[in-house]
């Protein structure tokens, strides 16, 4: 794994970088020798995957045998693919920025391998909580290149699974793993750095509410939905509650369908997700709006909802 994390360093060449995360990509999915995953790796599939491997990168001049062993822990080390390696050495490194279209072809597929590892397991839970605070920010960043529409809509997809998995293991440290530096540098009197971390991590994601593609706004909105599951209701503070409230209701008065149900949707995993104060506020959110979209259907659909779950917990009482 070392071999392939020095491979794909961004000093080294372009060309090498991209041809190694796609075979990682291929791996990872089992889309090479034969195996179906990165827990799932015969003698001859690793024959296979290294043949692949020393074909791609003969003309380096690299060991055939070191890239048989390298190749061999990869996908035999227990079932474990390294995921530490392969988040901070190999993905995050070439999710950053750098000028050319070579280098945004290599942030793409670092996207997309990203997806695959997280897909198919190649990483546990516990690696990635760990990794999260250089993860995030890396993906956040591709998920704001203005000039490659797919970027964006993969990046949205990686944020969505990523989400999905860390569900429930964040816990009171959800900003700081999110990203440690802005926790660190944050001024000495405000106390709810997690809040103020929280706050800019949704801010980034509801702008691509506004995206260009309807694509990137379709897959935006279960991202978002993910987002609002993934930590204790207390991880989230009024203000952002009532910011992102009054977004998506903008939103749900969108002039495509699609993109109303996906709205919609967020709003009620918002309902199931955070406590009776919210519900409180989308009654009177949903109210107000009502007179100001093209149709109130949905506003009265959240309305019909929030009337049914404080039924429900009065009635419980």
């Amino acid at each position: 794994m070392g071999v392939l994390a020095q491979t794909c360093d961004p000093s080294k060449d372009p060309t090498l970088r991209m041809e190694v995360l796609a075979l990682i990509e291929s791996l990872v999915s089992g889309q090479v020798g034969g195996a179906k995953g990165p827990r799932d790796a015969s003698a001859e599939s690793v024959s296979s995957i290294a043949t692949a491997f020393q074909k791609q990168v003969s003309r380096h001049s690299t060991s055939p045998d070191l890239i048989r062993r390298t190749m061999f822990l990869i996908v035999s080390c227990d079932g474990d693919l390294q995921g530490e390696v392969v988040l901070m050495r190999i993905l995050v490194p070439n999710l950053v920025w750098k000028v050319g279209r070579v280098e945004g072809t290599i942030r793409k597929l670092s996207v997309a391998c990203l997806i695959s590892v997280l897909k198919h397991g190649a990483v546990s839970t516990d690696q990635l909580v760990r990794c999260l605070g250089d993860v995030v920010p890396a993906l956040t960043s591709t998920m704001s290149d203005d000039y490659d529409t797919p970027m964006r809509h993969l990046s949205c997809v990686a944020m969505q699974r990523l989400l999905e998995l860390v569900k429930g293991r964040v816990g009171d440290s959800f900003a700081s793993d999110l990203y440690p530096e802005v926790c660190m540098f944050c001024l000495p009197h405000v106390t709810d750095h997690w809040k103020l971390t929280v706050n800019l991590y949704v801010v980034q994601l509801l702008k691509r509410l506004d995206d260009s593609s309807d694509d990137v706004r379709k897959a935006i909105a279960p991202c978002l939905g993910a987002f609002f599951r993934v930590a204790d209701k207390s991880s989230y503070g009024t203000t952002l509650r009532e910011y992102t409230l009054d977004m998506l209701l903008v939103h749900l008065d969108d002039q495509d369908v699609t993109i109303q149900n996906a709205i919609f949707e967020v709003l009620n995993v918002m309902m199931d997700s955070l406590d009776d104060t919210f519900l409180d506020l989308m009654a009177k959110k949903a109210a107000a709006a009502r007179a100001q979209h093209r149709s109130p259907k949905y506003c009265d659909k959240l309305l019909a909802t929030v009337e049914s779950k404080q039924g429900h917990v009065e009635g419980a009482d």
